[in-house]
């Protein structure tokens, strides 16, 4: 069964034969006649049957040989003997897939009988069987790609709940943000992959703050210049945990460019327009909207309006003005609003 599952996830070639033969079936002999023959096919749902004598495999006989012995006149009484194939390629139950495939497609032939270790008819491989194979090897890889999906999302969420106990102030911002975001992207029409990216980045994507001492995150009033200095350090830090894991999106990226403007005056690169990707051009508006409209520990909310004069004044120089107008259109039909409770996980 390990062989078998092996198989399945790898489409490993070394991988036996016998992993995957099936049963001949039913079998007819010489003196079968082929309207006889016919009705075999028909019952066992097959495009060729095995020829047996005396308990020996003497030949094949394929839908393809009896469609050109009708067509050339020949009548369902006659034997199959006259029309089956004689000389029979066959392979040992050790062979491997990858041999056994490649014998069937250089040779043309669609199903190949497996010898035992006596020479004993074991089964056939058939070009179904390997489809099979294909089939169940995309599904064992996506539900296994489902599992280390869901595991990088557990871990994500473990490592924002961390940083959401040191500071009681921000629980539930990056999910709040994550929840916005989606919805921008939504609304400018990223596919799932993106708003899959765009939701994992924003539900950590202040991680690097784990680094900045409490009494700094918590400060109720404006920060020095050290402690600001300390604070912008945040997006690389971020970067630095989240690089170290294996995503299938770019998270880290994301995650480090959340501080990035337009015009080249973020940070922590000073990166300027394009190279600023999309997913982090609509965090950047998503974590502005949402740290406005919700409470700090220097000050009060400012309210969703607030928040839109701020990023509309922000359009076109230091935010992308696309992501600013379709987080506007969401604003103003009222989806978000930053005092949800029970938010769990965006919708997309």
């Amino acid at each position: 069964m390990d062989q078998l599952l092996t198989a399945i996830v790898g489409l490993d070639d070394a991988a036996a034969v016998s992993l995957i033969m099936h049963s001949p079936g039913e079998t007819i002999s010489p003196d079968t006649t082929m309207g006889e023959a016919a009705m075999a096919l028909d019952r066992q749902q097959s495009s060729s049957l095995l020829v047996m004598q005396a308990g020996e495999m003497v030949g094949i006989l394929t839908l393809r040989d009896m469609t050109g012995a009708f067509c050339n006149g020949h009548g369902p009484g006659e034997p199959v003997r006259q029309f089956m194939s004689r000389q029979l390629i066959t392979v040992e139950e050790s062979t491997s897939l990858g041999a056994a495939a490649s014998l069937m497609a250089e040779r043309g032939i669609r199903h190949l009988p497996v010898l035992d270790a006596r020479g004993k008819l074991a089964g056939v491989v058939s070009g179904s069987d390997f489809r099979r194979l294909s089939e169940a090897a995309i599904r064992a890889r996506a539900l296994q790609a489902g599992k280390l999906e869901k595991a990088l999302e557990e871990t994500l969420a473990a490592l924002s709940a961390v940083l959401e106990q040191r500071d009681p102030y921000t629980a539930g911002h990056q999910k709040h943000v994550a929840m916005l975001a989606v919805m921008i992207g939504k609304e400018l029409g990223f596919d799932q992959g993106q708003l899959h990216a765009l939701s994992l980045a924003c539900i950590v994507h202040d991680l690097g703050k784990i680094q900045v001492p409490v009494e700094i995150l918590t400060k109720p009033a404006r920060l020095s210049t050290a402690e600001f200095a300390l604070i912008k350090q945040h997006p690389l830090v971020g970067y630095n945990i989240l690089k170290t894991i294996d995503f299938p999106w770019p998270i880290a990226d994301i995650v480090v460019q959340h501080h990035e403007a337009l015009d080249g005056s973020g940070y922590p690169y000073g990166l300027k327009g394009d190279q600023i990707l999309p997913e982090a051009r609509v965090l950047t508006v998503a974590d502005i909207v949402e740290s406005m409209s919700s409470d700090r520990p220097y000050r009060a909310a400012l309210g969703i309006e607030a928040a839109i004069t701020e990023i509309t004044r922000l359009r076109g120089s230091k935010l992308d003005g696309d992501v600013v107008d379709a987080c506007v259109r969401v604003l103003r039909r009222g989806e978000f609003s930053p005092n949800l409770l029970g938010f769990d996980t965006p919708q997309y």
